[in-house]
């Protein structure tokens, strides 16, 4: 006995079809927030410890790291003193890393240079209209 699969059916398959071919584009588009992230050099060492700009520091236990694709790695596979963005937990914990070149560290420091000199110093201080 043949089957055949009606219009809805087909539908179905073909979004389903869409999606899986979209989420793997998906899973690699990860920026850098240059609004919140900093820069600097880390170390990683014997999981979670680490060195960033040659203090210790530790990575937090879901850190994710990022390599140059935005394809993330583990902290084992992170070799040597790497330039890095990185964000802060609410502990001080280092919680997403992104592996960058010397020239994207440059880069990126004048940013966020740049940011700090054009932001308040603190919102409350700012006088009211």
């Amino acid at each position: 006995m043949r089957r055949s699969i009606d219009g809805s059916a087909r539908w179905a398959i073909a979004v389903a079809v869409a999606i899986a071919a979209a989420l793997p584009a998906a899973a690699f588009a990860r920026p850098v927030p240059a609004d919140r992230a900093e820069v600097g050099r880390l170390q990683i060492g014997v999981f979670p410890e680490a060195t960033l700009d040659g203090r210790p520091v530790r990575l937090g236990a879901g850190a994710r790291i990022y390599n140059e694709h935005s394809a993330i790695v583990m902290p084992a596979s992170v070799q040597g003193e790497r330039h890095v963005a990185y964000l802060r937990g609410a502990m001080g914990e280092i919680v997403e890393v992104w592996l960058i070149s010397a020239e994207q560290a440059r880069k990126l420091a004048a940013a966020i240079e740049e940011r700090k000199r054009s932001a308040p110093a603190w919102p409350a201080m700012q006088p009211r209209n």
